[in-house]
């Protein structure tokens, strides 16, 4: 039982360490925009959802698309669908609004309500407490226990 129980234990320790490890990740790694960018894929967590945006230039009339807008000062990822594709490449949406290419991120790949809300949270000081300091100080103060008790017992046998 006490060797289960220490399994578990250290399989907790390792994905605490790999949760707090992808959520500085998020925080850090953004784009000109501000948002997360990995590879050919946009992370959006605005709204509580983890939002992932495969960029592509593979769109027709019709496709729901995510983009880059200004809203109140700031860049936002806004999606809408095409009406129609400019010969110069300019996007003509449902909203009514008119985009270059540039500006056109790609379609929606996956969305993840929960892990949203907690990168979207973590941005302020108490939730960065809570769901980063707070596990990875446990986890910590636990391995520091841990390395105490091996140093006594040495010292003991000795």
């Amino acid at each position: 039982m006490k060797k289960a129980l220490r399994i578990i234990w250290n399989i907790i320790q390792v994905l605490v360490i790999i949760y707090v490890a992808l959520v500085v990740s998020f925080m850090l790694i953004s784009n000109k925009y501000g948002y997360a960018e990995i590879g050919k894929c946009v992370i959006n967590v605005d709204n509580n959802e983890f939002l992932v945006i495969k960029k592509t230039n593979d769109i027709k009339d019709g496709d729901l698309v995510y983009y880059y807008s200004i809203v109140k000062e700031k860049y936002r990822i806004v999606y809408s669908n095409v009406k129609t594709i400019g010969e110069d490449k300019i996007y003509t949406l449902a909203n009514g609004e008119k985009i270059h290419e540039s500006k056109i991120i790609g379609k929606s790949y996956r969305s993840i309500p929960i892990i949203g809300f907690i990168l979207n949270n973590v941005k302020e000081k108490i939730s960065f407490f809570l769901f980063v300091i707070l596990p990875i100080l446990i986890v910590f103060i636990y391995q520091m226990y841990k390395f105490l008790i091996d140093i006594n017992y040495k010292r003991i046998k000795e």
